[in-house]
């Protein structure tokens, strides 16, 4: 894979700027738009993304084959990519940076960052899908912070890290990981997500559609989806908003 990165000062979204893009030209597979700060950033479900100065703000756009669980299955392969990414920079392989179904990334047990995928249509028998990350870089000012416990790159070492670093790192990582999982598929990248997973044996609840429900998060099947025990078996949950208790159930 080769990056073909623009940054820029201010964007409204850098998903949207990307989007914008592909209307009016049929850009490159690993155009990057970097940001250093986003007026109106987007998160899953139409939520926003809190995005002020010195976080790490990126949307990247990918042409894989046209198959809905080759799609869902690269936010498994990102959210590792970026777990490395900040394990390299902090030259700290025991940094512990667990990852939440399906594309949330947590440290000491707050939010630290997040990834969307949005389908953008096809073109020569390839999806073409733009993948945003938001990363945590430095802690928010007051007023400025997420309304849920977060946590930034600069706190897990408790002291300042580099973006661009984090950037380089990342892309630098996903480049191999993509290539590794295009040629061997997703049992092993499957192996290595469980080993970070955030939510396996606690209680979480599931909204959408539908009533919330809860259940036991037992991990995820072949496929990738989550398998939440709930009333004496197992459900496969393909989508939905997932919310975890952390204490583990007795």
């Amino acid at each position: 894979m080769t990056w073909h990165v623009q940054t820029f000062a201010s964007v409204e979204s850098t998903q949207d700027f990307l989007a914008d893009l592909l209307q009016t030209e049929d850009i490159l597979e690993g155009t990057v738009i970097q940001a250093l700060e986003q007026k109106k950033g987007k998160g899953r479900q139409g939520n926003g993304w809190v995005s002020p100065m010195g976080n790490l703000y990126m949307s990247f756009l990918l042409r894989p084959s046209c198959d809905q669980k080759t799609a869902s299955q690269l936010s498994f392969v990102i959210a590792l990519a970026i777990a490395r990414a900040i394990s390299a920079v902090l030259q700290d392989e025991t940094v512990d940076v667990q990852l939440k179904w399906p594309n949330d990334l947590y440290a000491q047990g707050r939010k630290l960052g997040g990834i969307l995928l949005e389908h953008r249509g096809e073109t020569g028998g390839a999806c073409r899908i733009v993948i945003g990350i938001g990363l945590n870089v430095r802690p928010f000012d007051a007023g400025q912070a997420p309304d849920q416990p977060w946590v930034a790159a600069d706190q897990l070492r408790e002291t300042p890290q580099d973006r661009n670093a984090l950037a380089a790192a990342l892309l630098q990582q996903l480049a191999g990981m993509l290539a590794d999982y295009a040629d061997r598929g997703f049992a092993p990248w499957r192996d290595r997500w469980a080993a970070r997973d955030l939510t396996r044996d606690r209680v979480v609840t599931v909204t959408g559609p539908g009533e919330p429900w809860q259940g036991i998060a037992r991990g995820i099947d072949a496929q990738g989806a989550l398998q939440v025990e709930a009333e004496g078996r197992l459900k496969p949950l393909h989508s939905g908003e997932v919310s975890v208790r952390m204490e583990a159930p007795t």
